[in-house]
């Protein structure tokens, strides 16, 4: 399930004779979705390339692709949970950890983020 980063705060309120005063963003709230994936794994074959035609959703080496065809710059379609279908992009670089010793290629769960791409107001 993603979790959803607050917004950062838009402007200083201001404060007049002790009441606080803020105004409306000029700017869009972007949202920035943090996903936890797990169940990842590198699947190599057997010369010791990788295998990326294995179990699509969970193979670690397609997504290490998808990022590098995509990096920081380009969208993509994101199904979230809640929000219904949202034009995405990966806020900070993807880094896939290593698999876990004698595991059979199993990742530990890790992070990546993803930002709204163009919301509007």
């Amino acid at each position: 399930m993603p979790t959803i980063k607050p917004p950062p705060a838009q402007g200083k309120a201001v404060s007049f004779n002790g009441w606080q005063f803020s105004s409306r963003p000029t700017v869009p709230y972007q949202k920035v979705f943090v996903l936890k994936l797990q169940g990842m794994r590198w699947y190599l074959q057997d010369n010791g390339m990788f295998n990326m035609s294995v179990d699509p959703h969970f193979n670690a080496r397609r997504l290490e692709l998808f990022y590098e065809e995509n990096g920081t710059w380009d969208n993509f379609d994101f199904p979230h949970p809640h929000l219904g279908m949202l034009r995405c992009r990966f806020k900070e670089p993807v880094e896939i950890p290593a698999a876990v010793p004698n595991s059979n290629g199993f990742i530990d769960a890790f992070e990546i983020t993803l930002v709204h791409h163009n919301p509007g107001f």
